[in-house]
């Protein structure tokens, strides 16, 4: 010690050094507690859809998400129309092939819409129910009917739609019934 005063910086590094032996332990039990109560709470249904929610707002990694989503709908919805199933039972199940649960019930309230008689890519886009980009390829099918939904919807993948962020894509035999 030759008398001379720390500076700032080191004396708040030896007081936060001092605290973390104090109460180290008790804040990583609080840690812990913290995060083991947060995984329960995301596993319950109300819990986890705030969670999916919360994640869908995140710049950057709310698109991702609504496009993996999406891309994972389009799969599943254009298979089921495919084989005949009904457009409604075909959202219920693309719903549930979603993996998020924000995007499963944004699916319900589009499918509440089109039971009621509006048009399913109206739905979707009023529900913000997922990509932009894979809305417009339902709407190309749309234009030709059910079945022909699940052959254009199928062919989305997660390179078209996970964060393209291009909204404008239209194929161009398509383009005067989409009106592009």
């Amino acid at each position: 010690d030759i008398g001379a005063e720390l500076p700032r910086s080191t004396r708040g590094l030896l007081f936060a050094a001092l605290l973390f032996r104090r109460f180290g332990a008790v804040a990583a039990l609080l840690v812990g507690a913290l995060f083991a109560i947060t995984v329960a709470w995301t596993r319950t249904p109300d819990g986890g859809r705030t969670w999916h929610a919360w994640l869908l707002r995140l710049p950057l990694m709310g698109d991702i998400r609504l496009g993996f989503a999406s891309a994972r709908v389009c799969g599943a919805l254009g298979a089921m129309l495919e084989s005949g199933m009904p457009l409604l039972e075909s959202v219920d199940a693309a719903a549930a092939a979603s993996g998020d649960a924000e995007i499963g019930r944004r699916l319900h309230l589009a499918r509440e819409d089109v039971a009621g008689g509006a048009p399913l890519t109206a739905s979707l886009q009023a529900h913000e129910a997922l990509d932009p980009l894979a809305v417009q390829f339902i709407g190309v099918g749309e234009v030709k009917g059910d079945r022909y939904i699940g052959s254009v919807v199928g062919t989305v993948n997660v390179e078209e739609v996970a964060g393209s962020g291009d909204t404008t894509y239209c194929p161009p035999e398509y383009a005067p019934a989409w009106r592009c």
